[in-house]
């Protein structure tokens, strides 16, 4: 449907930006974000990234709370 997600970062947090976007480069999955742009210019570093189609993290920090163990597999 079109709809990417994006991630930006400036100063020193682009580094860690940078980071991200390699481990995403390494990983796939039904579950894993899916990148598929970086952009740099001066002043910032973004990633445009692929919905997963799951729940928001918004949407799951108002759900039910879960036991450690039990987050994993939700």
């Amino acid at each position: 449907d079109g709809t990417v997600v994006v991630k930006r970062a400036s100063g020193t947090d682009r580094a860690a930006l940078r980071r991200e976007a390699s481990v995403l480069r390494s990983v796939a999955g039904p579950e894993v974000v899916r990148l598929l742009e970086v952009r740099e210019d001066d002043d910032s570093t973004e990633l445009l990234l692929a919905p997963t189609g799951g729940p928001s993290l918004a949407a799951l920090l108002q759900g039910p709370q879960y036991a450690p163990r039990a987050a994993l597999h939700a």
